[in-house]
């Protein structure tokens, strides 16, 4: 199976990433940084998400689109590694942002590459699997990690990683045969019912990768204890990819994409309390929210044999970035200046909005 490089290679990208963007809240509050810090830094990962769609929309070379992978390892791999050297909280956001720039063209070519690849979803939901896998193992693996070695010593892994997974994309190219040049495009239909549950889940994620490990470092977490309950949101995201691998009935998409929305409620919780096994609870139902959320989406959009691929896998990318970068910074500054509880209430309402509007449009179609 000549994808088997590839695959290895989302798998290593993305536990590295991984590793990284767990470990920079925890590290960024021990070198200063309070909750509106913690906010733009979430703001300026997925800033990316929102002006460069653009770019990406009518890409039609699949060649190009690989190249484009790895321009993308190669700036998300040298910000980290810059990391290492730069401890100024300023110009740690200016790092802070080229990562966020490698990551957003690194998802996005990676979707439409695997995609064109299998028009019948079938590498798709390998794809959304693997990285599912990488993000379960990483946030213990990293905490554990951090703790024996230390929190630059850990970047410099992760560093290391995203190099291996550089090495094993150009053996992917040596071993591909020709004929994926040209992304077939079928139609310029958008499927707009797609980008709500990307939506709901981004602003889950708009707290729960920026200011929430903050939020619990600040309230006595160790790091230890941070792992385990962002393990756990990675493990039962990991359990819903592998539930929808073989998804094919786009009824049953549709159905699943309302529940996606529904479990994501869940983060009004920290509202109320912050006890650890309800922390274990919140993590588990926004894994598993999150994981239809985000990849049935890209099932639903590859199965469409008139959709526009790079259109809709753009537009996608767009609906979850500025979702999680624009909130990211909101609730930082709420968190900040009305309280370090509001933002869950406000998040749990907002998504509920998304909800609402969904079913409402879904009816009425």
């Amino acid at each position: 199976m000549k994808e088997k490089y590839l695959i290895a290679h989302v798998f290593l990208f993305a536990f590295g990433y991984s590793m990284v963007s767990f470990e920079l809240p925890p590290f960024l509050t021990l070198l200063g940084a309070d909750q509106l810090y913690l906010g733009e830094m979430g703001f300026l990962l997925m800033l990316p998400n929102i002006f460069l769609p653009i770019f990406f929309v009518n890409m039609k070379n699949q060649s190009l689109v690989y190249k484009f992978i790895i321009i993308s390892v190669l700036i998300t791999d040298l910000s980290v590694l810059a990391i290492y050297f730069i401890k100024s909280l300023e110009t740690m956001l200016l790092l802070i942002l080229t990562i966020g720039i490698g990551q957003f063209i690194w998802w996005i070519t990676t979707e439409i590459y695997f995609s064109n690849l299998s028009r019948d979803s079938r590498l798709i939901n390998i794809y959304s699997f693997v990285w599912g896998m990488a993000y379960f193992i990483s946030p213990i693996t990293g905490s554990y990690l951090i703790s024996f070695i230390g929190y630059l010593n850990n970047l410099i892994l992760s560093f290391l990683i995203i190099l291996l997974a550089l090495i094993l994309l150009f053996l992917f190219k040596e071993k591909a045969e020709g004929g994926e040049n040209t992304i077939e495009i079928g139609g310029k239909k958008v499927y707009y019912e797609s980008f709500f549950p990307s939506f709901a889940s981004g602003l889950a994620f708009s707290i729960f990768y920026s200011i929430f490990p903050g939020f619990l470092f600040k309230n006595g977490y160790s790091i230890i204890l941070l792992g385990y309950v962002i393990t756990t949101s990675s493990l039962l995201r990991l359990i819903g990819f592998f539930l929808v691998i073989n998804l094919r009935d786009t009824r049953t998409m549709e159905i699943i994409m309302k529940i996606s929305m529904v479990l994501l409620l869940v983060i009004i919780l920290p509202y109320f309390t912050i006890n650890f096994y309800a922390m274990i609870l919140m993590a588990a139902l926004i894994g598993l929210g999150s994981s239809a959320g985000i990849s049935v989406p890209l099932i639903y959009i590859s199965r469409m044999k008139d959709s526009n691929i790079s259109r809709n896998i753009a537009i996608y990318e767009l609906s979850f970035g500025a979702s999680v970068s624009i909130f990211s910074l909101l609730f930082g500054t709420i968190s900040q200046y009305l309280g370090i509880r509001m933002p869950y209430l406000i998040n749990s309402i907002l998504i509920l909005f998304i909800l609402i509007i969904y079913v409402s449009l879904k009816n009425r179609k």
